[in-house]
């Protein structure tokens, strides 16, 4: 993240008009041991100036209180044109949002496929509407509100997104990126005049579109940079700060979860000691010196 943000940085210290965006699965619960690291990629991205995330289903994995005080506190703009929360009761998740831009209005929205979420979702108070409804539907409004560009955060995954935009009519959309993957394409591609791409898993790459709106083709109109963040890229000092200070935490923890259980083992192999007789005692002490001899 810290390449990430010196990259971000360099972007908009040259360019105008950038927006800075994903696709959303910022973390898991299966792979965090407690919410130390959510809370820190979060107020990391906020720190990093995100316009926009989508929601997926990672941001879900602890629950809707945690990603609702999570958005709140941090205030980054989490967008969804078809998923609602029950306990969402200011909005967090917005349908759409509209950035009013130099020389253009910009709408952004995202989706994300019912088949990511648990079967469960609707008792836990998670609704999903249909994508293609949903979708027409905020395409009306930002109409309506004059947006010139509009993009799609798109959480099916590549083909299923390709799929989506050839068999459905949702004209309007100018630019999806995809994610919900983990390759990336190394040109645009056009389903109609939409055009379509999709970086990396796991800040791996950072995507980076440059759209010429004076530019009258649309097969002409963009062009697409991965940039490769390896190990010698250079770090943004503030983010390399903050992600160390999470490293040494989770290392204190995990040396403490360590410690705890070897104490429980070595009670649990004491406490079953005191149970053996003399003989049985002594017996077991024969066999250990003889492994320790071996």
């Amino acid at each position: 993240m810290a390449r990430v943000a010196a990259e971000i940085k360099s972007v908009r210290a040259s360019e105008t008009n950038v927006l800075v965006l994903d696709c959303g699965d910022l973390f898991f619960k299966n792979r965090c041991a407690t919410d130390l690291r959510p809370k820190t990629i979060l107020s990391v991205m906020k720190k990093m100036g995100y316009d926009a995330i989508n929601v997926a289903e990672g941001e879900l994995s602890f629950g809707q209180d945690f990603f609702i005080n999570q958005a709140k506190e941090t205030g980054l703009t989490f967008l969804s044109a078809n998923l609602t929360l029950d306990k969402d009761d200011t909005r967090v998740i917005k349908p759409y949002i509209i950035r009013k831009m130099k020389g253009v209005t910009v709408a952004i929205t995202g989706i994300i496929p019912p088949t990511l979420l648990p079967k469960e979702a609707a008792k836990e108070g998670i609704r999903l509407s249909g994508v293609v409804e949903s979708l027409k539907a905020v395409l009306a409004e930002v109409k309506g509100k004059k947006a010139q560009f509009v993009i799609l955060l798109s959480h099916l995954g590549y083909d299923a997104t390709q799929d989506f935009l050839t068999l459905n009519d949702v004209a309007g959309i100018d630019l999806v990126i995809v994610g919900h993957g983990r390759n990336f394409t190394p040109t645009i591609s056009f389903v109609n005049k939409t055009a379509l791409v999709q970086n990396s898993f796991g800040g791996e790459h950072l995507g980076k579109v440059t759209i010429n709106l004076k530019e009258p083709s649309s097969q002409k109109r963009y062009q697409l940079e991965n940039i490769v963040l390896t190990a010698e890229y250079p770090d943004d000092g503030e983010i390399r700060k903050i992600i160390d200070d999470l490293r040494q935490k989770e290392g204190a923890r995990d040396e403490k979860l360590r410690l705890e259980k070897k104490k429980q083992e070595e009670e649990k192999e004491r406490g079953e000691t005191l149970k053996l007789s003399p003989e049985e005692f002594f017996e077991k002490m024969k066999k250990e010196q003889a492994m320790k001899a071996q």
